[in-house]
């Protein structure tokens, strides 16, 4: 992928509804498109360049689970019971603090259906150039790379158990 310097660099065309309207101006574009690339560090430094490949990542993800384990004995009859009672704790981080242990992921898409470019390609105009609009994601333009995975992938949860042994 080329990324522009500068979103008026890049040949935008208006987006319209269904109506005839327009629903995102060239203007528009422009600004949420360099608000996208300033969003991203890596984007940010390669403006005017292209994008080296597997140079651009998602942000790094840490899980942490933690289990407690706590075992009871009861002798009887000469044998011995064990009461086994456990909690699990999935994502600790995010039960810690609601901001961490989140799995982003490209705002470009979701989670299993990611798309790599932020510009769609839209045709060739009279001067034979090519021209886009910017991807939207949840009914708005791009202007962030990434979103928080809110799932049960990325959000804390509680497990607990109870095992008998003889």
């Amino acid at each position: 992928m080329f990324i522009y310097a500068n979103g008026s660099d890049v040949p935008f065309i208006d987006v319209k509804n269904t109506d005839g309207s327009i629903k995102y101006s060239v203007a528009a574009q422009q600004a949420a498109y360099d608000k996208f690339v300033s969003n991203d560090p890596y984007l940010n430094k390669k403006r005017g360049k292209y994008a080296e490949r597997n140079s651009a990542t998602t942000p790094w993800y840490n899980r942490v689970d933690m289990r407690f384990l706590q075992d009871f004995f009861i002798e009887t009859g000469g044998s011995k019971h064990t009461i086994q009672f456990s909690v699990d704790i999935l994502n600790l981080p995010n039960l810690l603090n609601k901001d961490w242990g989140f799995k982003q992921y490209t705002s470009l898409g979701s989670a299993t259906n990611l798309i790599n470019n932020p510009l769609t390609f839209k045709g060739i105009d009279a001067t034979g150039k090519p021209t886009y609009t910017l991807a939207e994601f949840k009914q708005q333009l791009v202007t962030t790379p990434y979103q928080k995975d809110i799932s049960t992938f990325s959000t804390w949860g509680m497990q607990l158990g109870l095992r008998y042994i003889f």
